[in-house]
């Protein structure tokens, strides 16, 4: 068992369906949390943010699909720094 779990670890479809997840429960979130509340500051704030969050569900979509083919380089998506 934890030799199967030492596989999944090391697999990034793993990782990517995972996040993939986390990211979709977290719009979902925030869509039902801008119906709760009534600030318009914070309905543009969560709408902004169910944009980025969606780019970034598209983005390891991409990834999801590319893993294991030869078509898919490390450099292909931008790296980000602060």
């Amino acid at each position: 068992m934890a030799e199967r779990q030492t596989e999944n670890l090391n697999d990034p479809r793993y990782h990517t369906r995972n996040t993939l997840q986390r990211l979709k429960e977290e719009i979902e979130h925030l869509r039902a949390a801008i119906d709760k509340v009534d600030e318009p500051q914070f309905e543009v704030t969560a709408e902004t943010a169910i944009e980025v969050l969606t780019g970034l569900v598209k983005a390891f979509q991409v990834c999801e699909k590319k893993i294991g083919s030869s078509g898919f380089t490390v450099g292909e998506f931008p790296r980000v720094t602060t």
